[in-house]
């Protein structure tokens, strides 16, 4: 009662370790052999930079700085492309790159806070993109197998606790 639609029980569902398939044949299981590429975003502090292997991610290209990345498994792979894009909304992120190898679209957490100006609050099943200014909740996001993906669904609303009352309540 007085919790979002989108919270859940915060009872961790599996404590599988999570395997992070950053390119294709990279970093996935043997018996995985399919080269899936998944169009969400998920955060993800051991990357460099913010990158995607979808090119209509971009608002603009430009040359990027860096010629190639590593992957987890010490593969090296080119990187075609850099540029802006637009992640949220109107919010814009610069110098991500474009490398069509990736699986995976991955948002470099300190770069994230930093160009947004928010904080990105980590909890044990789900995570928040807030604004620092304006407590605004810009994003949500929720674990699976051990990584925070991107949720579509934006709540912009304002969380606020009352601590006069013997009992915290939630208002929306």
């Amino acid at each position: 009662m007085g919790y979002p639609e989108w919270w859940e029980d915060s009872k961790p569902k599996s404590r599988k370790a999570a395997i992070v398939a950053v390119t294709q044949g990279g970093g996935k299981r043997k018996e995985d052999t399919s080269p899936r590429k998944s169009d969400q975003w998920l955060f993800y502090c051991g990357a460099t930079d913010t990158m995607t292997h979808d090119p209509h991610d971009f608002d603009s290209l430009s040359t990027p700085i860096k010629t190639h990345i590593e992957t987890v498994n010490r593969e090296l792979v080119a990187v075609q492309r850099g540029g802006s894009i637009v992640f949220i909304e109107k919010l814009k992120l610069k110098n991500c790159l474009y490398v069509p190898a990736l699986s995976s679209k991955l948002l470099f957490v300190s770069q994230v806070t930093k160009e947004l100006n928010c904080v990105v609050l980590m909890f044990s099943n789900f995570c928040i993109l807030q604004d620092i200014l304006t407590k605004e909740i810009i994003r949500r996001g929720t674990k699976r197998e051990g990584l925070y993906y991107i949720d579509e669904v934006v709540h912009k609303r304002h969380a606020m606790f009352a601590h006069r009352t013997v009992t915290r309540q939630l208002w929306l």
